[in-house]
């Protein structure tokens, strides 16, 4: 995972728990960290959202694609898993993703709410 994501872990954590995700992955050159280019580079995340999907998808994931982009000063890319329908280009973004890391990034996100067992911010005792 390059360094920029790696610092600004709390942020993004801040971000899924507000936009209620349930799993963020990072894939790409951002997860690699080895190609990333600070200039010119996007960031690149596979994200699910927890149900109920809708009516309000749309404004969770553009709210949190703009809250994204301003706290890494870069574009952003947000796909949601279900919405990829090619196995092979899957397949190709699963063997890229950085598995450890994305999973760090979601386990310092959300716990369960002891009540309700929906997500919540970790430093939360109960969900929004």
């Amino acid at each position: 995972m390059h360094a920029e994501i790696e610092s600004r872990k709390d942020l993004i954590a801040g971000i899924c728990g507000r936009y209620r995700v349930t799993r963020l992955e990072l894939f790409g050159s951002a997860a690699r960290g080895t190609d990333f280019d600070p200039q010119t580079s996007d960031v690149d995340f596979l994200v699910e959202f927890e149900p109920p999907l809708l009516p309000d998808l749309f404004d969770r994931r553009a709210g949190m694609q703009e809250d994204l982009r301003e706290v890494l000063g870069r574009d952003v890319d947000l796909i949601r898993t279900g919405t990829i329908r090619n196995r092979y280009r899957m397949a190709t973004i699963g063997k890229r993703s950085m598995q450890a890391d994305a999973l760090a990034l979601f386990e310092d996100v959300v716990r369960a709410c002891d009540f309700c067992g929906r997500p919540r911010i970790r430093s939360r005792s109960r969900c929004e």
